[in-house]
């Protein structure tokens, strides 16, 4: 998966910006009936990822520092996402 993503991460992003901005200047409700439903399997898969690392991270150790790491990630990432929503 290393291997792989060292080769293709180089041009995904740029493929993928390409994409949606293509999508993003066309009229009409399907591009964005599209972008919504792009960004909705984005952060599926990202849940996902951290279901699976939790549950990896659960295996190995203790129950009570599970609780305490997820709580101090959930808690930064929703400091991190409130920060970039107020930027704006």
């Amino acid at each position: 998966m290393i291997i792989w993503m060292n080769r293709i991460a180089r041009h995904l992003k740029k493929e993928i910006e390409d994409k949606v901005e293509s999508y993003a200047a066309k009229a009409g409700s399907a591009a964005g009936w599209g972008l919504g439903l792009f960004v909705f399997l984005m952060v599926l898969r990202e849940g996902a990822e951290l279901a699976l690392i939790l549950r990896a991270v659960e295996l190995s150790t203790e129950g009570l520092q599970t609780w305490i790491g997820t709580i101090a990630g959930i808690g930064a990432a929703v400091a991190v996402g409130s920060s970039f929503s107020r930027a704006r």
